[in-house]
């Protein structure tokens, strides 16, 4: 056992026992015994989390090394700490991007934030798209069967944004990327935000229209809102920050002031 004590009102958990007879350093199983589970506790580590965060340590502090207790002690926790903070910054990212589908809290999050998020849960890996490129779009060969050969256009500003998010997959005429802990994502929804900064999931998923007809060509000619091309084809009304500015038929719908939506420039607020 080390010489310094350990902590006066530990007690051993009795599913350590298994592992204490294992041929490891002592430093190891002193510090299972005396010290994981309240550096683990002193971490912010929830009850739920500890039996997963046990089982790594006992996997890797097998190759820590160190001269004396105290120093195995120092080094273990610098590499509890590191782990932590991984997980921390794994469990951030996925509220990030949950926040894509949440409707009452999309405005909270930025376009940059989301993918930064997502590259924390899928880091991002060399697109091997052939592109083509002029000063205003950008063509990425997405072809998957050479017989059928399909091709997606997106804004010149956003292919940087389209690698980040690579690996991604071709599904018919939808770009899809699979994010741990997350349902898959249509990458369309990064494009309509570059071009609308101030959309609603609600706005993509009812609004969203491809004038014309084709699905993979993400340009801001082509990837429209049905609920914005309303709203400046009707004189007086003038697009501001809003949620659900329209209703589900395309009508505009009038708000009070202080709220976000479209308003009448003409008419003044509805009483």
């Amino acid at each position: 056992m080390p010489t310094t004590s350990p902590h006066p009102f530990f007690v051993p958990d009795v599913r350590f026992a298994p592992a204490l007879k294992n041929d490891v350093s002592q430093f190891v199983k002193d510090f299972l015994v005396a010290g994981l589970h309240n550096t683990l506790v002193e971490y912010g580590c929830g009850p739920f989390e500890i039996d997963a965060h046990i089982e790594w340590y006992w996997k890797e502090s097998k190759f820590w090394r160190a001269a004396t207790y105290p120093e195995f002690v120092t080094v273990a926790r610098k590499k509890l700490s590191d782990r932590l903070g991984y997980t921390k910054r794994r469990n951030e990212a996925a509220t990030t991007v949950a926040r894509l589908f949440d409707k009452a809290m999309y405005m909270q999050v930025s376009i940059d934030d989301v993918v930064a998020a997502v590259n924390t849960l899928a880091p991002t890996e060399p697109m091997p798209n052939e592109i083509f490129t002029n000063e205003h779009a950008a063509i990425v060969d997405v072809t998957s069967r050479p017989t059928t050969p399909r091709l997606l256009k997106v804004e010149a500003d956003f292919l940087s944004t389209l690698q980040k998010l690579y690996p991604w997959r071709r599904e018919d005429d939808r770009i899809v990327k699979s994010i741990p802990t997350s349902r898959d994502v249509d990458l369309c929804v990064f494009a309509f935000w570059k071009i609308h900064p101030d959309m609603s999931p609600r706005e993509f998923e009812v609004a969203r229209v491809f004038r014309n007809g084709d699905r993979l060509d993400w340009t801001r000619d082509n990837l429209r809102s049905r609920w914005r091309d309303k709203a400046e084809s009707l004189k007086g009304c003038v697009p501001a920050e809003y949620y659900e500015p329209m209703t589900s038929d395309g009508s505009v719908r009038h708000i009070h002031k202080g709220h976000v939506g479209l308003v009448d420039s003409i008419g003044g607020d509805p009483d």
